[in-house]
C-alpha cells in the first residue's frame, strides 16, 4: 500500500496567498481604532447635547433641571447621606493610588519587556486617558453639568439686572454695612480677636441643608428635599494651598467644605455648595443664593453674618474698582470687628499664595470658561449685579 504524506501548511510560504490569515490581522488593526472611535462618538454626543441645552434654556429648565436632575440628586443624596466622610475625597485618593500603580507597573514593564517600548506605552496611555476623559465629561453633563444652561436666576426671581452706576452700589453697601456691624457685635471671638463659631462645625454641616427648605426658597424655587450634610474635607490644610474654600462634586452629589478657613467664611461657603446641589450651577448665582439663604431672619446670626461678609467682600471690591476715590470713606463705615475679620482673612490666605494657588486658579478659570462663564473666575463677582437688582426690587 502506498503511503501518501500530507504536507503541513507552510505559514511563511502561504502567508501572502492566504485570505484566512489576513482576516485576523485586519480585525486586530480595526480593534486598535475602537477606543479612538468611541472617544470621538462620546465627544460628538456631548457637543450636540450641550449645544441643544444651550440653545433651548426653557427646555433645559423644565425637562432637565426640574424633572430629570431632581431624580439624580435624590438618588445621590441617599447614596452618601449616612457617610460621615467625603466619598469624593476617598474616590480622589483611590484614583491617585490607581494612577501611581499603573505608571509604576508600566515603568517596570519597560525594563522587562523589550517589545513594550516607550512609544507603545505613550500610545496606550493617551488612548486610555482620552477615552476616560470623554466618558467622564459626558457623564458630568448628564448628571449635573446641563444646569449651566437652565434659565438665569434673575428670570426665576423676577429680577432685572441692568448696568448700574457706582451710586447704586454705594446704596447697597450702605444697607449691608450697618446690618453686618450689628451682627458682628453678637459674635464670639477667638484669642486673636477674629469671629469664631459658637457651635460645633459638625452641627452646622448637618443643619445647613435645612436652610433651603423653608421661607422664600420653598415658595419660589424648585428646591429639592436633600438631607445629606455638607462634608468636611480631611485634607483641608492641603486644600488651602489651592485657595479653594469649597467644591461641589457632581458624581457623588456632595458639598465638600474646606474647614481650615477662617470661621466667618465657612457657613456662607456651605450655603454656596448646597446651592450647587439644588441645581444652580453658575458661580455668581450660587454666591447670591448663599447670601440670600443666610440673609433670612430665621437663620442663626452667625450664618447671617457669614452671608453678609461674602456679599461685602465682592461688593467692596467692585466699589473699589468703580469709585477708588471714595472707597476709603465707605470702608471706614465698617466696625472694628468686621475690619479685623477681613484683615484676618487676608493674612490667612496670604500664607497660601504660590504656584499651587496660581495653577489652581487657572484650572478653575479654564473650567468655568468651558461652561459658558466667559469671564472665568471673575464670574463669582457677578453676584454684585444680582445684589443690586435684588435691593432695587425690594424698594417701594
Amino acid at each position: 500500500m502506498n503511503v501518501c504524506w500530507q504536507e503541513p501548511f507552510d505559514i511563511k510560504k502561504n502567508k501572502e496567498d492566504s485570505h484566512f490569515l489576513h482576516l485576523p490581522e485586519r480585525k486586530i488593526r480595526l480593534k486598535k481604532f475602537i477606543p479612538w472611535v468611541a472617544s470621538f462618538l462620546l465627544l460628538l454626543s456631548q457637543f450636540f447635547l450641550v449645544h441643544f441645552a444651550r440653545s433651548h434654556p426653557q427646555w433645559t429648565e423644565q425637562v432637565y433641571s426640574r424633572q430629570t436632575y431632581p431624580v439624580i440628586a435624590r438618588f445621590l443624596d441617599v447614596l452618601q447621606r449616612y457617610l460621615p466622610f467625603s466619598l469624593a475625597e476617598m474616590l480622589l485618593l483611590f484614583l491617585i493610588l490607581v494612577s501611581v500603580g499603573y505608571i509604576a507597573k508600566s515603568v517596570q514593564r519597560l525594563y522587562l519587556d523589550s517589545e513594550f517600548t516607550l512609544w507603545v506605552f505613550a500610545k496606550s496611555f493617551i488612548t486610555k486617558v482620552l477615552f476616560l476623559a470623554m466618558s467622564i465629561s459626558l457623564l458630568f453633563q448628564l448628571i449635573w453639568g446641563l444646569n449651566y444652561y437652565r434659565l438665569p436666576l434673575p428670570d426665576l426671581l423676577g429680577l432685572t439686572v441692568e448696568e448700574t452706576e457706582p451710586t447704586h452700589l454705594r446704596q447697597v453697601l450702605e444697607a449691608l454695612i450697618p446690618e453686618t456691624n450689628r451682627l458682628r457685635a453678637e459674635m464670639k471671638e477667638s484669642g486673636n480677636g477674629s469671629m469664631t463659631l459658637s457651635g460645633s462645625l459638625v452641627y452646622y454641616l448637618q443643619k445647613a441643608p435645612e436652610w433651603y427648605q423653608t421661607g422664600l426658597f420653598a415658595e419660589t424655587f424648585p428646591i429639592l428635599e436633600l438631607q445629606a450634610p455638607a462634608k468636611p474635607v480631611v485634607f483641608s490644610g492641603i486644600m488651602s494651598f489651592t485657595q479653594i474654600v469649597g467644591v461641589y462634586f457632581p458624581f457623588t452629589g456632595e458639598a465638600n467644605i474646606n474647614i481650615n478657613v477662617p470661621d466667618y467664611q465657612i457657613l456662607a461657603t456651605i450655603a454656596h455648595e448646597i446651592a450647587h446641589r439644588h441645581g444652580f450651577a453658575r458661580e455668581d448665582e450660587a454666591n447670591f443664593l448663599a447670601w440670600l439663604v443666610c440673609h433670612q431672619s430665621y437663620i442663626s446670626p452667625e450664618a447671617q453674618y457669614s452671608g453678609n461678609m461674602l456679599a461685602l467682600s465682592y461688593a467692596l471690591s467692585a466699589y473699589y474698582r468703580a469709585a477708588p476715590e471714595d472707597y476709603s470713606n465707605v470702608y471706614e463705615l465698617l466696625s472694628e470687628g468686621v475690619q479685623r475679620d477681613f484683615r484676618h482673612g487676608n493674612a490667612f490666605w496670604a500664607q497660601y499664595e504660590g504656584p499651587v494657588e496660581q495653577l489652581s486658579t487657572e484650572i478653575n478659570n479654564q473650567y468655568l470658561q468651558g461652561q459658558d462663564q466667559t469671564d472665568g473666575v471673575q464670574s463669582y463677582g457677578r453676584m454684585v449685579d444680582l445684589l443690586i437688582a435684588y435691593y432695587r426690587s425690594s424698594q417701594p
